[in-house]
């Protein structure tokens, strides 16, 4: 898997994000999205976002449409028409479904407030995390946003504003949980 500016563990693809390259969308077309669900029902999203640039989710196609119709620059979307329901043995019930490549990027931490510890990878690279339940973004670096990927540890962040919009939407399968914002305007 490659991005525009690299890897998914390029500092490149981490920090600037970027397009998928378009051998990868191509390869991305030979594959099967396989979910292996608790119970038998429909989510607009499969496999939330985590800190890795490989871990990407599955939105439908109605999460997929309210999320252009309000940014059409905020994700790059690849419909993914093979997709499989390994427990129940059929086709994922609720598509078609689009992998989700979040393309903004934002460098929105507290670091006063927020615990980033450096990790060292058994390559010998490093990546950061958070330590601790204390997390604050700082509101001047999120006043004009949605959803963006940190910079420093990678952490998918949302406003209110999103979060509002997605269920409005109905949106099933994604949940939220607070942090705070700082007031350093």
């Amino acid at each position: 898997m490659k991005y525009e500016h690299g890897g998914p563990d390029s500092c490149g693809a981490e920090v600037k994000g970027g397009r998928f390259t378009d051998q990868t969308r191509a390869e991305f077309l030979k594959l099967w999205c396989v979910s292996r669900p608790k119970a038998e029902r429909t989510f607009d999203v499969i496999k939330p976002f985590g800190e890795s640039l490989k871990a990407i989710p599955l939105f439908s196609e109605r999460l997929k449409d309210a999320l252009e119709a309000v940014d059409p620059a905020l994700f790059e979307f690849v419909r993914m028409d093979r997709t499989w329901d390994d427990v129940h043995k059929t086709p994922i019930s609720g598509g078609p479904f689009y992998l989700a490549n979040l393309l903004a990027r934002r460098d929105c931490w507290d670091q006063g407030r927020t615990r980033i510890v450096p990790q060292k990878r058994g390559d010998g690279s490093y990546f950061n995390t958070i330590s601790g339940s204390g997390r604050a973004v700082l509101r001047s670096r999120v006043t004009d946003a949605l959803i963006w990927r940190d910079t420093l540890t990678k952490t998918v962040v949302c406003t209110d504003a999103f979060k509002g919009m997605v269920e409005i939407v109905g949106c099933k399968g994604w949940w939220f949980r607070e942090i705070a914002v700082t007031d350093d305007r």
